[in-house]
C-alpha cells in the first residue's frame, strides 16, 4: 500500500483528497470556532515540525492547552510533502545523528502500529508511513572525501549507530552491481540486510499519523492566517528574565480564517508560549506578524536585531521522477526496487520510488552562485529543468550506465528552510522574547528530524531545558555570535 508521491500533480491530488476526507479542524460540532481562549501554547505552522511539537506536548499531558495554526490546510507549498522523504543517520555532527536516530525509531513505531491496526480492521483508508529501510549510499572520489566519511562513521558509531559501513570500490561493486565504481575510492552505506534505520517513507502518512494522535490527545487545529501577534514589554509582564535578556512577551494572537479578510477573526489570549514552526517562512512570519505590528514597542534597529537572529531563507530544490524501461543492454544492470538513496560525489542523488521496477526520483542542489533566496511562493511553479539536462542526467548516466535510457515522467519543486549561517537547525528561545521558541532552519533535513525536534520543543516549553539529548549547539547563541556549527553531510 505504498502511496506514491512521485509527481507534483499526483501528490497534490492525494493531499487534497485526504483534506476533504479529514479537514483541518476549523469546525467543532458543525459550527465555526470563534474563540480559542484558554489555549496557552500556540504553535504557528501546522506542517511536520508543528505537528511533531504538538504530539510531544500532548504526550506530556498538556494537549488541551495546545492550539496549532496552519494558514493552508491543503499544504500546497508544504516543504515536507515536496521532499524526497528520506531519513538517515549519515551525518557528521552528533546532534544530527542522534536526532535522526530518534526520529527513525519514532516513525518505525508509528509504522508498526498502523500495520497492526490495518491487519485488525482491514481499513484500506488508514494512513501508513510506509517506511522502507533501503538505506543510504554516500560515494567519495578522492582521499579528502574518504577521510570525511571515515571520520563521520566513527562519530556515528559513538552515537550507537552500527548499521553504517565503509567499503572500497570492489566491495561496493558486489553489493550494488548496477554501480559504476571506476572513479570511486570509498563508499559509506547501509542496506536493508544490515538492520539499518535509514531509508525513505511517505511524508503525508507521517503527518497524518501525528495529527490524528494530537487530536485524540486534545490538541486544537485551526486553519487561518495570522494577522498579528500582540506583544507587551517584558518589564510590564509577569514573565521574568529569560534567555538573552528578552525585551518582549508574546501576549495574544489575532488571525483570520482561510484566505479572505472577510472571515471571522480568531483571538488567542494569555499565551504561555508561542512556537514558531513556519519553516521556510520563519523570518517572514516574525517580520510581518510580530515586528511590524509591534512597531510601537520596537525601534527599526530593534526589529532588525530580531530578524538578524533568524537567518532563514526560502531556497528552491527540484525533484525529478524518472522511468528507466530497461529495454537496452548496458555494462551494468538496472538498479532494483531496493536501491538506497545514493549520493554521487557531484551531489546528484537518486533512489527507487515505489514497488514497480524502473521508477526513481532524483535531484541536486544548485551550484552556490546560483542558489539564491526566493520571496514568492509561486516560484515553485517553475521547475529548473536545466539542472536535469546539464547536471543530473550526465552524472546518473556515468554512475549507473543503465540510466542512459531513462525518461523524465514528471517534476516538482519545494523550498528548503535554508539557514544561511551554517545550514543547521535553530531550536531555542529567541533572545528578544520571554516566551517565543523557534524551530527551523534545517536546510533540507527537517522532515527526517521533526520527531526529535518536536520532542526538544516540548522540553523547552515544559522543562525549560533539553533533556532527551543536548541540543544547545543549535540554540541562538551561535547565531548571535555568528559562529557556524558546520555539518559535512549536507545533500
Amino acid at each position: 500500500m505504498y502511496r506514491k508521491m512521485a509527481s507534483r500533480t499526483a501528490a497534490t491530488a492525494v493531499i487534497q483528497a485526504a483534506a476533504r476526507r479529514r479537514p483541518f479542524a476549523t469546525q467543532a460540532g458543525g459550527k465555526i470556532i470563534h474563540s480559542a481562549k484558554g489555549r496557552t501554547i500556540a504553535i504557528c505552522g501546522g506542517g511536520v515540525m508543528g505537528l511533531a511539537s504538538a504530539v510531544h506536548l500532548a504526550r506530556r499531558g498538556v494537549g488541551q492547552d495546545v492550539v496549532v495554526i496552519e494558514r493552508d490546510a491543503s499544504y500546497k507549498y508544504c516543504s515536507a510533502l515536496l521532499s524526497a522523504g528520506g531519513v538517515r543517520q549519515q551525518f557528521s555532527l552528533p546532534e544530527n545523528i542522534l536526532m535522526s536516530k530518534y526520529s527513525s525509531d519514532f516513525m518505525m513505531e508509528y509504522n508498526q502500529a498502523c500495520q497492526s491496526k490495518l491487519e485488525v480492521e482491514e481499513d484500506e483508508d488508514e494512513d501508513l508511513i510506509c517506511f522502507r529501510p533501503h538505506g543510504y549510499l554516500f560515494l567519495g572520489s578522492n582521499e579528502a572525501s574518504q577521510q570525511i566519511l571515515e571520520a563521520n562513521n566513527a562519530t556515528q558509531r559513538q552515537c550507537g549507530v552500527d548499521w553504517i559501513h565503509i567499503a572500497k570500490p570492489d566491495e561496493l561493486a558486489k553489493i550494488y552491481p548496477w554501480l559504476n565504481t571506476e572513479d570511486i575510492v570509498v563508499g559509506s552505506y547501509s542496506h536493508k540486510d544490515s538492520g539499518t534505520k535509514e531509508g525513505y517513507f511517505d511524508p503525508w502518512g507521517l503527518m497524518q499519523c501525528m495529527k490524528k494522535e494530537a487530536t485524540r490527545l486534545g490538541v486544537l487545529f485551526l486553519e487561518g492566517q495570522v494577522d498579528r501577534v500582540h506583544c507587551v514589554s517584558a518589564k510590564d509582564s509577569a514573565a521574568g528574565s529569560g534567555t538573552g535578556d528578552p525585551k518582549l512577551t508574546v501576549d495574544a494572537i489575532h488571525l483570520r480564517h482561510g484566505k479572505s479578510d472577510n472571515n471571522d477573526v480568531e483571538e488567542i489570549t494569555g499565551l504561555q508560549a508561542l512556537i514558531n514552526t513556519t519553516g521556510a517562512w520563519s523570518r517572514d512570519f516574525v517580520e510581518t506578524s510580530i515586528c511590524q505590528p509591534n512597531s510601537n514597542l520596537l525601534t527599526p534597529a530593534q526589529q532588525q536585531d530580531i530578524l538578524d537572529l533568524i537567518p532563514i531563507e526560502r531556497r528552491k530544490r527540484c525533484i525529478f521522477y524518472i522511468h528507466c524501461p530497461a529495454q537496452c543492454t548496458f555494462s551494468h544492470p538496472m538498479p532494483d526496487t531496493f536501491t538506497p538513496l545514493t549520493i554521487d560525489p557531484k551531489g546528484v542523488y537518486f533512489r527507487s520510488e515505489g514497488s514497480t521496477p524502473g521508477h526513481f526520483i532524483c535531484g541536486v542542489s544548485p551550484e552556490a552562485h546560483l542558489d539564491h533566496a526566493f520571496s514568492e511562493d509561486k516560484s515553485l511553479e517553475i521547475v529548473d529543468h536545466h539542472l536535469f539536462d546539464d547536471i543530473i542526467w550526465p552524472t546518473l548516466a556515468h554512475r549507473v550506465p543503465a540510466f542512459n535510457e531513462l525518461k523524465v515522467k514528471s517534476a516538482w519543486s519545494g523550498f528548503y528552510d535554508y539557514n544561511s549561517l551554517d545550514q543547521n537547525a535553530i531550536i531555542g528561545h529567541h533572545p528578544h522574547f520571554t516566551n517565543m521558541i523557534c524551530c527551523g532552519g534545517f536546510s533540507g533535513h527537517g522532515l527526517q528530524m521533526a520527531p526529535a525536534a518536536g520532542n526538544a520543543v516540548a522540553e523547552l516549553v515544559l522543562d525549560q531545558e533539553f533533556r532527551t539529548m543536548d541540543l544547545k549547539a543549535f540554540s541562538f547563541d551561535r547565531i548571535a555570535a555568528k559562529e557556524p556549527y558546520w555539518e559535512t553531510g549536507i545533500v
